[in-house]
């Protein structure tokens, strides 16, 4: 069975923020709305650059992907920018086939 879902944060640069996402990003348990939690509470913060880091999550469903996409949405408005980075293989197969792989 894959990792609950973890997320930490680092610092890339002055100015941007990196959330590191590993694990099963689903709709299961509310572990979907973790990534939306972080992501208001660093903007909420001040922060306007977010790199989302897909690198480690072993699986994504719709749930995921409603996370990912509201947590744009709320970036956005609020004047920031969020990029979805380094996916692997299968993660990026779902961005694709839900036209999200230019976020």
């Amino acid at each position: 069975m894959d990792s609950p879902l973890r997320i930490t944060q680092r610092t890339a640069a002055p100015g941007v923020t990196v959330l590191d996402v590993a694990g099963r990003l689903v709709f299961s348990g509310g572990e979907e709305s973790l990534l939306r939690n972080e992501v208001a509470a660093r903007v909420g913060a001040g922060d306007r650059k977010l790199l989302v880091d897909l690198s480690n999550v072993t699986y994504i469903d719709s749930g995921g992907v409603g996370s990912l996409v509201t947590a744009y949405l709320h970036t956005v408005r609020r004047g920031g920018q969020l990029k979805l980075v380094c996916p692997n293989e299968r993660v990026c197969r779902v961005l694709t086939i839900t036209h999200l792989s230019s976020v």
